[in-house]
């Protein structure tokens, strides 16, 4: 068949109008070699459409009929002699197979810039020496999860529920690749560098192919791969070492719209099984059946297409043309995406069922509007009122699924709740392309760079064209954009999808400024509806090839490139700030490389090794510290108010209880109040600064210059003494990142004149001179003078604040919990203790005395409301009679001592002493006498030959634990063993008191 006659053909199947117009062409043509197109009745739109076809073709200034047999078969319906029956594509599939020399140099540099884009920016930072380091956050999450399948040798057909409901066709992709590289940690890190790359070349590629099917010019669609390749919001989200799904979706996107074009484009008859048409239902239907199972919010990827049939149907019934004849491979397309895309969900578990059953539901309400279409057609139905009976019907098909199918709902609700928080959180990606956050005008610059305006005029003034015509594969592409750009307007995680297509418009428009400065041809489309006063001129400019790629001359290759410039200038160089955003910063990775040094070092593993850090590269430290990089969403709910608190013991015990292996901080831009963790990390290295106290939990162990590494430590109690009321510095020098640095708190002694406090570090301490070892920093315990702990202990509890009970004579200080001071002493209210640490010199191995002076409540009823509260001792909450350590307590209101070893325990009872009261009682053993004193006085005795049992620690005002709370004041709190008598010890005891 000629290409005149297939030229005719389309254009009375796009317009069947213009039947009128070839017959009266046909009519002068007969009787004039050649004609001007003030000679004819043919309005210029309808002109130029001709001679853009070739059908009409130019002659000098006049013009000609090209074939005028071929156009007199057409408009008889004639069949030709060469008639191909399966196949009768339109020219740009021509186009497509005809890659001549220059077009093949052409396509080749595009995608070149395409590689080029996503590869020099973050080549280095990717790979580091024998690492791959890969860009971004959350790909560490697929690194981690094709790791451990690969590891486990666990298939995807099998996946663990935590990944059955995630990004799995994603994954199970990328997992098959990796596996044919022969699996590893080696062959996921270059699989996830490198897809992303290869990715976008596809993508270009269909780029390219889209634009040629729309626009059948071969300059708008190098164009629209160019301007693809610098768009800086696809271009650093499928950039080297970005192995997100980012790339993946854009390349399903890609598919669908390529397939869905073909499926549109073909003008055989629709019982015809062409090979295009098979061509792209399979490429439809591998996209469409993926795309739900890709990403979590697939199915919002897929609703242009039910906005394309919707209004496809409508451009139907206005063009006279059946609905169902139309849009019969596309319904079909959609059935057989269903099946694709419930058979893994069946089989496998693949994803939640309103993810497996999108492409049903699309396709149950194509149907419906389909459904209504044909019938409006038969009868006559205006296509206004077919739009109002799509948009009622589309309703009710969404309240039957809405009310049938449980999953459909559930995740309408959480979609909407998504949705309605849209900037509300810190995750970029969730605002809006014109987000007033970041600027409204330049907001969309930054991210699709300055063709953005090219893009939006192009799409304008395409909608507007199929607004007028009946133009189904513009339509499919207006509606496709058209889509994802309204889907940007409320988060801008689809502007990577909306930047593909905005491309293809921004090259159309590109060519179009090109030829407005008279360096090219008008782009085919635009030679269409060429206006009466320009369309001549223009239309001996623009023959059937105009459109070829050919060497323009030298100022027209300035000119293009110029204009290319200035219009992707900002693309070029945002791309480069985005991929610099996205890789990793040699701070973070020199951070985390140290941190697992460190951890490597201590023998630290998980979950002890977690690593707390902003969130935006919390799985980067983990996964290079414990390989469990899995979630993000601890530090993304924590770290903020983190930073920003200023109480850092709080955030010590929830960090433990984490639990938490290390704390990273870097520079941060905004103001923090000199209390808070941020200030007193990052400036001041947890030291004491300017009134601030500072930080003993936190113990600096990296440093670069936009890093600070801390491991949580217990932290050693420094103790020492000092003039009443009088500050004083204490200080020591520590390492970090190759550097000195020093460590300092200010400190103020106790009415007593001892002071205690909290230091992360060992060494030696300046204005403590003291020696601090590493094993204190580990366990938390006290150092300081006295430390010897020999066996004897006084805790005259006279230092009126503080959180610590000294121990003036053996150095067994201990925790006051809930107690609180008094002029007095300490205040118990039940509930309150002193716990002294576990050290072995309280353990009354031999002779011993334990003696303390206390006073009852007078507003408590030790008889029935408090019966038997523990004064101090070691044993644990028991029975009297089964006491397992030692003790001195209260037995409905009067005083007891005990001590044995849980099964044999004498217990000694003296008189009453909850009268309000000041009294010392003693416990004292003297070979095998066992006596009670109180107030210098014994109140009992008994014989006891047996040992007394080793208990962990020491506590007084409750029993170990914190049980059998004691109500009322105690003043002081005694022990002694060794040589002296049990008597001689009491007798002390009491007069100290």
């Amino acid at each position: 068949m000629s290409d005149v006659r297939d030229a005719t053909d389309k254009i009375l199947a796009d317009r069947p109008s213009i039947e009128d117009d070839l017959r009266e062409l046909l009519d002068i043509d007969a009787n004039a070699e050649t004609w001007t197109f003030d000679d004819v009745p043919v309005d210029s739109g309808a002109f130029g459409e001709l001679v853009s076809k070739g059908i009409v073709e130019a002659d000098g200034d006049e013009y000609r009929l090209a074939d005028r047999a071929a156009i007199q078969a057409a408009l008889e319906g004639e069949t030709p002699i060469e008639e191909e029956t399966t196949d009768t594509g339109p020219s740009v599939e021509d186009r497509l197979r005809r890659i001549d020399p220059g077009l093949a140099a052409s396509l080749t540099a595009v995608l070149g810039l395409v590689v080029v884009m996503r590869t020099v920016f973050s080549w280095t930072a990717v790979f580091r020496g024998n690492d791959v380091v890969l860009s971004g956050n959350d790909v560490y999450f697929y690194r981690y999860w094709l790791e451990e399948l690969l590891r486990t040798g666990t298939s995807v057909t099998s996946l663990p529920p935590a990944l059955q409901d995630h990004d799995v066709a994603m994954i199970a992709a990328t997992h098959t690749m990796a596996s044919l590289l022969g699996g590893g940690q080696d062959a996921v890190s270059l699989v996830l560098a490198w897809y992303p790359v290869v990715a976008a070349v596809v993508v270009g590629v269909l780029v390219y192919v889209i634009a040629m099917i729309a626009f059948d010019d071969q300059r708008v669609a190098l164009a629209g791969v160019a301007f693809y390749a610098i768009t800086p919001i696809v271009a650093y989200r499928s950039a080297l070492g970005f192995g997100d799904h980012h790339a993946f979706d854009y390349l399903l996107v890609a598919l669908a719209i390529t397939g869905l074009l073909v499926l549109v484009n073909e003008r055989a008859d629709w019982r015809t099984a062409t090979r295009r048409r098979i061509l792209g239902l399979a490429v439809f239907v591998l996209a469409v059946g993926m795309q739900v199972h890709a990403w979590r919010g697939g199915p919002l990827l897929i609703l242009p297409v039910a906005a394309y049939v919707f209004l496809r149907v409508g451009s139907d019934v206005r063009a006279g043309e059946s609905p169902l004849e139309a849009n019969a491979w596309t319904l079909a397309a959609l059935a057989v995406a269903a099946v694709l895309a419930l058979l893994p969900h069946v089989a496998f578990g693949w994803s939640g069922a309103y993810r497996a059953l999108a492409p049903a539901l699309l396709f149950a309400g194509s149907l419906v509007v389909v459904g209504i279409g044909e019938p409006a057609v038969r009868r006559g139905i205006r296509a206004r009122t077919v739009l109002g009976l799509e948009v009622v019907g589309s309703l009710a098909a969404g309240v039957v699924a809405w009310v049938a199918v449980p999953s459909v709902r559930s995740a309408g609700q959480r979609g909407i709740y998504y949705f309605t928080r849209t900037g509300q959180t810190s995750i970029t990606e969730t605002y809006s392309l014109l987000s007033p956050e970041y600027g409204v005008i330049t907001t969309p610059i930054f991210y699709l760079g300055f063709a953005f305006f090219l893009a939006v005029a192009a799409l304008v003034w395409a909608a507007l064209r199929v607004r007028r015509e009946h133009r189904p594969t513009w339509l499919a592409l207006t509606v496709y954009t058209g889509g994802f750009f309204l889907a940007a307007l409320v988060q801008l995680r689809f502007a990577g999808h909306l930047a593909i297509l905005f491309a293809i418009f921004s090259g159309l428009g590109f060519v179009y400024l090109v030829a407005a400065v008279d360096a090219t041809a008008l782009p085919r489309p635009f030679v269409d509806t060429g206006e009466p006063e320009t369309v001549p001129p223009r239309f001996r400019e623009t023959s059937d090839d105009s459109s070829d790629i050919s060497l323009p001359d030298r100022e027209s290759t300035f000119a293009v490139v110029a204009l290319f410039l200035l219009v992707g200038s900002m693309g070029i160089a945002q791309t480069v700030g985005g991929t610099n955003d996205l890789t990793i910063e040699g701070t973070t990775y020199d951070a985390a490389s140290a941190i697992d040094d460190h951890a490597a070092a201590a023998n630290i593993s998980w979950p002890d090794n977690y690593v707390f850090s902003d969130w935006g590269r919390n799985r980067v430290y983990n996964y290079y510290v414990n390989n469990q990089s899995r979630s993000y969403a601890y530090a993304q709910n924590h770290y903020d108010e983190f930073v920003t608190s200023s109480n850092a013991s709080a955030w010590y015990d929830q960090l433990t209880a984490k639990p938490t292996g290390y704390v990273v901080v870097k520079d941060l831009d905004e103001n923090f109040s000199q209390t808070s963790l941020q200030s007193r990390l990052w400036e001041d290295w947890g030291s004491r600064s300017d009134g601030v106290d500072g930080l003993g939990h936190y113990r600096g162990v990296y440093a670069n210059d936009g890093r600070k590494v801390f491991d949580l430590v217990r932290g050693a109690m420094l103790v020492g003494q000092g003039e009443p009321g009088q500050s004083q510095t204490v200080s020591t020098e520590f390492d970090a990142g190759g550097e000195s640095h020093t460590y300092e708190r200010r400190v103020t002694p106790t009415a007593n004149g001892w002071y205690a406090v909290r230091v992360p570090y060992n060494g030696t301490y300046d204005g403590a001179d003291t020696s601090v070892p590493d094993e204190a920093v580990e366990n938390g315990s006290f150092v300081g003078p006295n430390s010897e702990r020999n066996g004897t202990a006084n805790w005259p509890l006279n230092a009126s604040r503080g959180d610590v009970a000294f121990d003036v004579a053996g150095g067994n200080h201990g925790w006051i919990d809930g107690a609180t001071w008094t002029d007095e002493g300490l205040r118990f209210d039940g509930n309150d203790t002193v716990r002294v640490p576990a050290n072995g010199s309280l353990n009354a191995e031999g002779d011993f005395a334990l003696s303390i002076t206390f006073r009852t409540d007078n507003d408590t009823d030790y008889v029935d409301d408090v019966q038997f509260p523990r004064l101090a001792g070691t044993a644990f909450p028991s029975r009297f009679v089964n006491t397992t350590g030692y003790q001195i307590a209260m037995r409905r209101g009067h005083i007891v001592g005990s001590l044995g070893t849980g099964s044999d325990a004498p217990i000694i009872q003296g008189q009453r002493v909850d009268d309000g009261h000041w009294h010392t009682a003693t416990l004292a053993r003297d070979g095998e006498t066992v006596r009670l004193l109180l107030d210098g006085q014994v109140v009992g005795e008994r014989q006891y030959t047996g040992t007394v049992s080793e208990r962990e620690s020491f506590a007084f005002g409750s029993i170990l634990g914190g049980r059998r709370g004691f109500v009322g004041d105690i003043r002081a709190v005694e022990y002694n063993d060794g040589d002296t008598s049990a008597n001689e010890t009491a007798t002390s005891l009491v007069s100290n008191g």
